[in-house]
């Protein structure tokens, strides 16, 4: 399935699959501002609450949630750990790639792996500017994690492996991914992959989701959504407020 870049109105790659014409990875106004915007308080709030917190990305799609993880693994002096999952293959492949500058990993073409590449590029300077740590000290994290099997990156979801402290869905749209974004699903997803002190973001807002957290003891707050989007939602698992 190829991959096409797109540049975003504030200088950030986003991508869409040819298959999925009309589902882009990100807001058309900023991929870098919409993932902080939506999933960084779900990271920042794992990494305060947790010693040694538990991450699931998904999915993975250009890596913006994992660089941004790493960082703020950086600025906390935390140890974490964090799955990925991606279902699609190239990109994996595309990523590890780029952090090991291993060219016989990439299935790409030379045009799509360069531009993926860049894209990458993009992502890691950005984040190191916000975060204010050196982009080779955060390349770096990068790739320990992946050596020390902190960080896995993992081909399509099937099941959750742990109990997490920070989940992080992003999924497509339920147009594109229906399985995934139903009442029953999401509330037996819940119930197996969140720890005792656990935060859900995701750029989506609908009454399944909101049942399925209410269902496995989450606080929600609905949010506004990335510049013109309407909503979109965080919520916290945090047994000191519960009692």
């Amino acid at each position: 399935m190829n991959v096409i870049i797109e540049i975003t109105e504030d200088g950030s790659p986003t991508a869409h699959f040819e298959a999925f014409e009309q589902e882009r990875m990100h807001h058309s106004g900023g991929a870098f501002g919409e993932t902080m915007y939506i999933y960084g308080p779900a990271m920042q709030w794992a990494f305060a609450k947790v010693e040694t917190p538990r991450l699931l990305s998904l999915g993975m799609g250009l890596g913006y949630n994992e660089i941004i993880a790493t960082a703020f693994g950086i600025l906390f002096e935390q140890d974490f750990i964090l799955d990925s999952y991606e279902a699609n293959a190239n990109l994996n492949s595309a990523f590890h790639s780029w952090l090991f500058k291993d060219t016989q990993a990439a299935l790409f073409t030379t045009t799509s792996n360069a531009a993926l590449s860049n894209a990458y590029d993009f992502i890691l300077k950005k984040t190191s500017d916000v975060f204010e740590i050196s982009s080779e000290d955060l390349f770096r994290k990068l790739q320990s994690q992946i050596h020390q099997k902190k960080w896995n990156i993992h081909g399509a979801f099937e099941h959750p492996s742990s109990k997490y402290n920070a989940i992080l869905y992003d999924f497509f749209s339920k147009k594109a991914m229906e399985r995934f974004w139903t009442e029953t699903y999401l509330t037996d997803f819940f119930k197996e992959a969140s720890a005792d002190f656990c935060a859900l973001a995701t750029y989506a807002c609908t009454g399944a989701l909101k049942r399925a957290l209410k269902a496995n003891e989450f606080k929600y707050f609905e949010r506004k959504g990335y510049l013109w989007k309407r909503t979109s939602s965080f919520a916290r698992k945090d047994p000191q407020t519960l009692k």
